[in-house]
């Protein structure tokens, strides 16, 4: 297993949708693996996080490790959570997403067996958050423009910092 290198906003690799998996290969439960381990301590890692333009992303809330291939989103709750996120793309934010209190979801795991899941709080959070990564969409996508105007002020001083 590797540690893979994480793209960070404004990469425009992040913005791009992720191609289906229509094999499940050594490379790709490989690919899992090391998501795993870069992942260590956080909640979740898409694909394309590491500069990979797949459908998939490992997550891990409450001890139970996911591996998940092809997920799609059966169902959301009407009941809306609106929490906290951070993201390894974007380090050091802390964003309000509103984001379905439970979901119903299909997926593949490593084996190619269909799975279907219900997920809810923080777990529906994560999955839902990691399938925004899939299709190009960021936590900052849900800031007011007000907020994503201080967020792109804040991010620029900081890569004009670390340059120095």
């Amino acid at each position: 297993m590797a540690l893979l290198p994480i793209l960070c906003e404004p990469n425009p690799r992040l913005r791009e949708i992720s191609k289906p998996i229509e094999t499940i290969t050594p490379d790709i439960l490989r690919l899992l693996d090391d998501m795993v381990e870069t992942m260590a301590n956080d909640a979740g890692l898409a694909a394309p996080q590491v500069n990979h333009q797949k459908r998939l992303f490992v997550m891990n809330i409450t001890g139970e490790l996911f591996k998940i291939i092809n997920p799609k989103i059966l169902w959301k709750s009407s009941v809306v959570l609106l929490g906290q996120e951070g993201c390894l793309s974007i380090p050091g934010e802390s964003i309000s997403v509103p984001r379905a209190e439970a979901i119903t979801v299909q997926f593949l795991d490593p084996a190619g067996i269909l799975q279907e899941r219900s997920f809810s709080g923080l777990e529906s959070v994560c999955f839902q958050h990691e399938s925004d990564h899939l299709d190009g969409i960021l936590a900052i996508d849900y800031l007011s423009p007000l907020k994503r105007s201080l967020y792109k002020r804040r991010s620029a001083k900081r890569a004009l910092h670390n340059r120095k």
